[in-house]
């Protein structure tokens, strides 16, 4: 027995559909629903499948990706220049500028072609995703303390020159011209890439070991002022162009290099004997000494003017000028400096 069910009379009224085909539907069945639409002129919208990977010929699939790598890539372009652009207002330059001197690529990583001299300005550290500077990395006198973030190749010059860094960690491996560390807080020399292509200033830094030191030096090596350093172990065989001890306390020759293109400074070192120095054929220059220091080395100051260059210790010569006067000036002559 079945029992009928009772509507609620005070009920709300429910709501008719819009879509007099979907009654008849339920009324007369789907066949009276299917012909009512047809009469009215109406079809059932069905929402498409989206498409994927599998439902797309080859050629699809390779447009989709490339649209999908496109929306990457300048998403990545954006990011970046928002962020080079902060980072420019934060040494007191404008975007305009920044936009200018930097390259950025699809991938969000940054270039310089030419130059980029932040000597003195207020930096902290470098742009994210800068890769490669073309020409100097000029940041001497800056306030970088780490080198975290640097370039793996620089065409030019790196100059740090007074900066207080302590580790060469992250140091660019590929460096076309000069490095200045010199007044800079560095204790070790591992970091440094294995061949330095023109000259390495090291003075007055401090490093107590030579250890980490490449062995393959294309210019001149300055270690005037280092009063850490003991010993000369870990020098390379040849330096082709200047080796300057000038004021170092290195008191010993064991381990000097065994042929010098350019002059040998050991000028108010602590060296008592010439053991060791190598054969006059073999350095290019002169041995530079202080008069003071004939009287500790009389036995071979004097066997050859053209070998022992003797300054007083008060002398103002212009061979007593600081290795980095030296050379900037030597890199004046050629083309412009930009420091």
């Amino acid at each position: 027995m079945k029992h009928s069910v009772i509507e609620n009379p005070f009920a709300p009224e429910k709501q008719r559909s819009s879509d007099d085909s979907a009654f008849v539907g339920k009324i007369l069945g789907a066949e009276a629903e299917a012909a009512m639409r047809k009469a009215v002129g109406k079809t059932e919208v069905q929402e498409p499948e989206p498409a994927t990977d599998l439902d797309l010929t080859d050629a699809e699939h390779v447009r989709a990706e490339q649209e999908r790598r496109e929306r990457s890539s300048e998403w990545k372009m954006e990011h970046a220049r928002k962020e080079l652009c902060a980072w420019a207002e934060e040494i007191g330059k404008d975007a305009d500028w920044a936009l200018e001197t930097f390259t950025i690529h699809t991938d969000g990583t940054l270039t310089v072609e030419g130059d980029l001299d932040l000597t003195h300005l207020p930096v902290t550290h470098l742009p994210k995703g800068l890769r490669e500077v073309g020409g100097i990395l000029g940041l001497g006198m800056t306030k970088i303390i780490s080198i975290e973030g640097f370039p793996e190749k620089v065409g030019g010059d790196v100059d740090l020159t007074g900066v207080q860094i302590i580790s060469l960690k992250g140091f660019p491996q590929t460096i076309g011209g000069n490095i200045f560390l010199a007044d800079t807080r560095i204790k070790s020399l591992h970091g440094l890439p294995k061949k330095i292509e023109k000259d390495l200033h090291l003075s007055r830094t401090d490093i107590a070991s030579l250890r980490g030191l490449p062995q393959n030096i294309g210019g001149s090596l300055y270690l005037d002022g280092v009063t850490t350093l003991m010993s000369l172990d870990g020098l390379p065989e040849r330096i082709p162009g200047d080796l300057s001890l000038y004021w170092s306390l290195v008191s010993s020759l064991h381990g000097l290099s065994k042929e010098i293109g350019g002059d040998l400074d050991l000028r108010g070192t602590s060296i008592t004997s010439l053991d060791g120095l190598p054969l006059p054929e073999n350095i290019g220059g002169k041995v530079l000494l202080f008069t003071q220091q004939q009287d500790a080395l009389i036995s071979v100051v004097g066997k050859d003017d053209d070998y022992y260059g003797i300054y007083d210790i008060d002398d103002k010569t212009d061979v007593e000028r600081t290795d980095d006067e030296r050379t900037r000036e030597e890199a004046n002559k050629p083309e412009d400096r930009l420091y």
